[in-house]
């Protein structure tokens, strides 16, 4: 008989990735996205509309960090 979502012994079920899928790591080099900054723009954005009122578009520029790791190699001679 099965559980129902309110039980106590209710366990959700859990979606596992292919064994191979665990296995691949690749060091890719990535431009990393700053998610906690973004956030508070975000929302300091949000505020100004929503309190004080604003109604034009604002561009917010944050700086990007490159993440070198092991696919990044040696610049070609010249």
């Amino acid at each position: 008989m099965p559980r129902s979502p309110n039980s106590p012994t209710h366990r959700p079920c859990v979606l596992h990735r292919p064994r191979s899928a665990r296995l691949a790591t690749i060091d890719l080099t990535s431009v990393s996205q700053a998610t906690e900054p973004m956030a508070v723009e975000a929302v300091q954005a949000a505020t100004q509309r929503l309190d004080e009122g604003r109604d034009k578009a604002v561009d917010i520029v944050l700086e990007p960090h490159l993440e070198v790791r092991s696919t990044t190699g040696a610049a070609p001679a010249t």
